[in-house]
């Protein structure tokens, strides 16, 4: 791949993870080191919580739903942000499952005082979770 190749790559990744709405300090223009520094952040990312559905499943395992539980219990969070990756097989019913996923998972924590945010994230892992304590 060329260097043009790879930043238009990049730079698509980028607006596509919505990494680059951040405002820029050089007149509107975005350097290479300023996308790395996007890269080599969204490479760290580390989900305070996470764990993975079994393959086209709504409900997470009976374990891990508990282990969601015990880690709400500890940190006692006022916001957190939920996010689900997508499934394998068509992007219209993997949306949908994602959809649906999130929806479980609302009403799950409907009962505890926390205020929920949604995301579905196509490019994550597949039938994974992530949750953020916190807004991004």
């Amino acid at each position: 791949m060329n260097r043009l190749t790879q930043t238009a790559s990049l730079m698509l990744l980028l607006c596509l993870t919505g990494c680059a709405a951040s405002t820029s300090t050089s007149g509107g223009k975005v350097t290479l080191a300023q996308l790395e520094a996007l890269r080599v952040g969204q490479q760290a990312y580390r989900p305070a919580f996470s764990g993975h559905y079994p393959q086209n499943e709504i409900a997470l395992p009976t374990d891990t739903e508990k282990q969601l539980h015990q880690f709400l219990a500890q940190q006692d969070p006022s916001a957190i942000t939920v996010s689900v990756g997508n499934s394998a097989g068509d992007p219209l019913q993997s949306a949908r499952i994602a959809h649906q996923r999130l929806k479980y998972i609302e009403k799950m924590l409907a009962a505890r005082a926390i205020d929920v945010s949604l995301q579905y994230k196509p490019d994550a892992e597949p039938d994974s979770l992530n949750i953020e304590v916190g807004r991004e």
